[in-house]
């Protein structure tokens, strides 16, 4: 029989009943489908039925492949062994990484689920959690009384209660006092302990940044590349804040469904794709900044990995892991004659890879819509997907048991799990922060994400 929540000796009838309080029958068909008699023939999801979610935004295979044949990413190498793995194809126009972050977290567009970007289809302002119109794959942990412990994913800002613990995106703004404290975490109780854990990009010394710099290079020139350096020790201590919180959540338990989402490489490859790649850009760049700069993205991708195997270390070697980016980077474009960034630096190749009991190692396939991570995702967790989701579980890789798995969780399908939506008024009270907004404005803008 699958193993549909967190406690397995729990009764279906007991967890059946925690779900009508919300007065919503359609997970229960869910359920009655399922786990209702007549097991016998039905493929099991083997394992402990717990996930690990981890996102780097803008990871891209042109680079991640010739770092792992230079021996400079051998976590990421180990983990392409013991993973089924290829190329995630991004939304073509590319869009925004709020929207394809929350479709990869829905199953839906984003028409369905309410996030078309950074800023409101009304002009008032940027999206937060508030705009939501359906559930993520960590709501519907709760329903099914899993618990769940999510950190950085976008636009979860103000945090929303779950069945578990809420790291909102907007922590990587808070080290100068920014955002309301009330609306960073959930439960709150928690917030004191977790935003003691940020990192303050001031903290972050020179000879740090030696991994990512060629520091005889800068010698003498260390207050013209000041702005440049500040920028890469921002998304450094970003990351490193949400590593931090992760390593101390999971410590505190073993969550059912974790998840992590780490944006430093894309921010880093907005900034320094120029030093990294100078043939294909504008070309104005001095020659002390190509010569201290050149090597920060290869260096960042070698932080990631080094992230990776933190992460990795946190759980048991067999848990469920499944590794994400939204999109690749191949740097400014020219368009009628001028040089162009944002998101059309952005290349539509981005990465998936998971290890799993129902997934063949060292097993690299071509491709698949990036529509049908969330269906995946919903599947690992012991979930079909609802009608409305126009993609399907991926299935490349997958063992025969596997394959008979997805089959019926796919002839299975709910309706709808929008009822299920975090309700507006789910969010904490906080306070409007126009200083707060206006300095994610000027960091958007910096990376050309708006005008």
């Amino acid at each position: 029989m699958n193993r549909m929540h967190a406690n397995p000796t729990k009764p279906a009838t007991n967890m059946i009943s925690s779900l009508q309080y919300r007065g919503v029958g359609l997970l229960l068909m869910a359920i009655l489908l399922l786990v209702a008699g007549g097991c016998d023939n039905k493929a099991e999801l083997p394992g402990d039925h717990k996930l690990v979610v981890i996102g780097f935004d803008a990871a891209d295979w042109a680079e991640i492949d010739p770092l792992i044949e230079a021996g400079r990413m051998p976590v990421m190498e180990r983990f392409l062994t013991q993973s089924t793995y290829g190329t995630n194809m991004s939304f073509t126009p590319l869009e925004k990484s709020p929207l394809i972050w929350t479709s990869m977290a829905t199953g839906l567009r984003p028409n369905q689920h309410g996030i078309g970007g950074f800023i409101r289809s009304s002009g008032d302002g940027l999206n937060t959690a508030r705009d939501w119109r359906a559930p993520a794959f960590w709501h519907l942990a709760g329903e099914m009384d899993m618990t769940a412990c999510i950190l950085g994913w976008w636009i979860t800002y103000p945090a929303s209660p779950i069945n578990g613990v809420l790291v909102s995106d907007a922590c990587s703004y808070t080290t100068a006092g920014f955002r309301d404290p009330a609306g960073l975490v959930r439960p709150d109780t928690l917030s004191a302990e977790l935003t003691a854990l940020q990192v303050d990009y001031r903290d972050i010394r020179l000879e740090e940044l030696g991994r990512f710099i060629d520091l005889e290079a800068l010698v003498g020139h260390e207050e013209e590349l000041a702005a440049e350096l500040d920028q890469l020790r921002v998304f450094i201590a970003g990351d490193k804040s949400y590593m931090a919180m992760a390593r101390h959540l999971a410590a505190t338990g073993d969550f059912d469904v974790f998840s992590v989402y780490f944006r430093g490489l894309d921010t880093t490859c907005h900034r320094f794709w120029g030093y990294h790649r100078p043939e294909v850009g504008p070309g104005n760049h001095s020659e002390v900044a190509l010569a201290v700069l050149g090597g920060v993205v290869p260096a960042y991708y070698e932080f990631c990995d080094e992230l990776l195997g933190e992460m990795l270390a946190l759980f048991p070697d067999d848990r469920t892991v499944m590794i994400l980016s939204d999109h690749g980077f191949h740097g400014k474009r020219q368009r009628r004659g001028s040089w162009v960034g944002g998101v059309q630096a952005h290349r539509p190749q981005g990465v998936f890879m998971v290890r799993s009991p129902i997934h063949e190692p060292g097993f690299r396939f071509d491709r698949t819509p990036i529509i049908n991570v969330g269906p995946t995702i919903f599947a690992l967790m012991g979930l079909p997907a609802s009608e409305e989701m126009p993609g399907v579980v991926i299935t490349e890789g997958l063992t025969s048991n596997g394959l008979r798995y997805i089959e019926q969780l796919e002839s299975n399908r709910v309706p709808s799990y929008k009822p299920f939506a975090p309700a507006q008024d789910d969010s904490v009270s906080v306070e409007e922060d126009a200083e707060m907004d206006e300095a994610i404005m000027r960091q958007l803008k910096s990376l050309g994400y708006v005008d």
